[in-house]
């Protein structure tokens, strides 16, 4: 069923899944409170609706677009309609995605729609009929429980993307493979799905808190100015996810970078090892006709051991070199250790010292 309706009239008796019919008649109860959820409602439902509560066709259209649409707040005559987003569950993939929910806000009486399933309304549908408490405080309390649900229910996907986030570090670190950049580009486009919706819907929280409605009451706007704290919170944690996001990115280019040189300092010392090696055969592979060492009996012995001592005298060098740089720092070290276990025997001399003075000047 695409539309959820419950019911609690002025004696305190909730009904659930009322007829499109009945509910007109149920917003006319003085002091009744009614809360409508939609989900992928049809034309005709939707008409059924608009017709029930009064509701202007622009918002109407509004409540039926599946097309992405900023978060707003827009206030009509007789209801205010307050457009948000929320995390997407129903997603299989391993992108975050938001999805949309609309709250109408009557005198008596919430409407709400949303195009994909989320499981915290469904929660709290399920739930208030035994827990009807939000429906006895009218409905701008009702639309603050919905929305603060809302929000809520993006905290933890914002932690498991903040746990992800430890892992595509770790793994930055110890195995820059292709495969991790696709992750790491995962993490920044949830991340910035998710900003990019915060942040407007931030506004509209606010302009609910401070009262600017009449709709809202000075009480519920102070529980609207608790929502707008937990997204602050919520606007905190996923720009530290897209800022670890970045990091990461940071992080396995300058790894790859790493390998890179690794790998360009080792055909490096190929190349110094047997470019030598490459001149002597260059010039004995030439077609000359007068070259007259090849004619000698030693000549072929000769060249090999010529190869051999230019391979084993340019390893040496090289290594040589690595050694004498590394026995180099060694003797830095430890000359700078020793300089400073000798300011340290000077300054405890000097302070020795001058207690020695200090007290004979006593006497």
């Amino acid at each position: 069923m695409s539309v959820t309706s419950i019911f609690r009239g002025p004696d305190g008796r909730v009904q659930r899944d009322l007829p499109l019919e009945g509910l007109a008649d149920a917003r006319r109860v003085p002091g009744g409170v009614i809360w409508v959820h939609t989900w992928a409602v049809t034309s005709i439902e939707a008409e059924t609706l608009g017709a029930a509560f009064d509701i202007h066709p622009l918002a109407l259209h509004d409540l039926m677009n599946a097309e992405y649409e900023a978060p707003k707040v827009d206030e009509y005559a007789t209801f205010l309609f307050i457009k948000l987003h929320g995390v997407d569950h129903g997603e299989t993939d391993e992108l975050v995605r938001t999805t949309e929910l609309d709250v109408l806000i009557g005198a008596n009486w919430v409407v709400s729609g949303s195009h994909s399933p989320l499981p915290a309304i469904e929660h709290l549908l399920a739930t208030l009929p035994e827990n009807p408490r939000p429906l006895e405080r009218g409905s701008d309390m009702l639309a603050h429980v919905i929305i603060d649900a809302l929000v809520d229910s993006i905290l933890p996907t914002i932690h498991q993307m903040d746990d992800f986030a430890d892992e595509v570090e770790a793994r930055a670190l110890d195995e820059p493979r292709r495969e991790l950049l696709g992750d790491i580009l995962r993490l920044k486009r949830s991340a910035m799905s998710v900003h990019r919706v915060v942040v407007p819907q931030r506004e509209v929280l606010y302009r609910l808190a401070r009262g600017e409605y009449a709709l809202i009451s000075p009480e519920a706007g102070l529980y609207f100015r608790d929502v707008y704290d937990h997204l602050v919170r919520v606007e905190d944690l996923v720009l530290s996810s897209r800022d670890r996001g970045e990091g990461a990115l940071t992080t396995y280019l300058s790894a790859v970078n790493i390998r890179q040189n690794e790998t360009m300092r080792i055909l490096a010392i190929v190349t110094s090892v047997f470019l030598p090696l490459s001149l002597l055969t260059g010039i004995y592979g030439m077609n000359f006709d007068h070259m007259p060492e090849l004619g000698w009996t030693w000549t072929y012995p000769l060249v090999l051991s010529v190869i051999v001592v230019t391979v084993a005298a340019v390893t040496l060098w090289l290594f040589g070199r690595y050694l004498f740089d590394r026995a180099r720092d060694v003797v830095r070290l430890t000359f700078r250790v020793e300089q400073r276990l000798l300011n340290e025997a000077i300054e405890e001399a000097a302070r020795l010292r001058d207690a020695v003075t200090g007290g004979e000047r006593e006497r």
